[in-house]
């Protein structure tokens, strides 16, 4: 779960460095144009990884995020600007249409190399550790995957993020 101040710095776009730079090694350089589900993702991510101590190289690990709307909130701003009378529809938009991104930027922060993907099922969170354990099972060379959920629907105030660490046979406690 985001604490309130880290939510505040995914919704604002400057006033929150400290804050940011106390969880992330850098301010990614897309972080203005970033829509608040890659933000969010980020963030969950690198409290996440505040939180291993050190226990495990990140660079590998994977991540992999449940969903059952996907991006549909990007995709339908996407589309109002479309229909608003422009030609085309921002650019920044058009990047984050794929349920994906938000993963890949977190990955991008990171470092982190191992598998990054998004899967959509009715039951996102169980799915996503399920494809978590599998390839932890068949990856020796990977030590742990964060594993979880991420929402943003069209209603949503705020990004639903919550991630696991599930470690691997080269993890803590394996």
């Amino acid at each position: 779960m985001i604490p309130a101040n880290l939510q505040r710095a995914c919704i604002e776009d400057e006033g929150y460095d400290h804050e940011l730079l106390c969880i992330l090694p850098h301010i990614p350089s897309k972080w203005p144009r970033m829509d608040m589900l890659s933000r969010a993702v980020i963030l969950e991510i690198g409290l996440r990884i505040a939180s291993l101590n050190d226990v495990i190289s990140i660079r590998n690990t994977g991540i992999i995020g449940g969903t059952v709307f996907g991006s549909v909130r990007t995709d339908f701003r996407f589309w109002s600007d479309r229909e608003s009378g422009s030609e085309f529809s921002s650019p920044h938009l058009f990047t984050y249409t794929l349920p994906n991104i938000a993963l890949s930027e977190a990955a991008a922060c990171f470092d982190i190399r191992g598998p990054v993907f998004t899967v959509t099922a009715a039951d996102p969170r169980g799915a996503a550790i399920l494809e978590a354990q599998r390839f932890l099972r068949y990856n020796k060379g990977l030590k742990a995957v964060f594993a979880g959920y991420m929402e943003f629907g069209i209603e949503d105030k705020f990004p639903c993020v919550d991630f696991e660490i599930i470690m691997g046979r080269g993890g803590q406690g394996c």
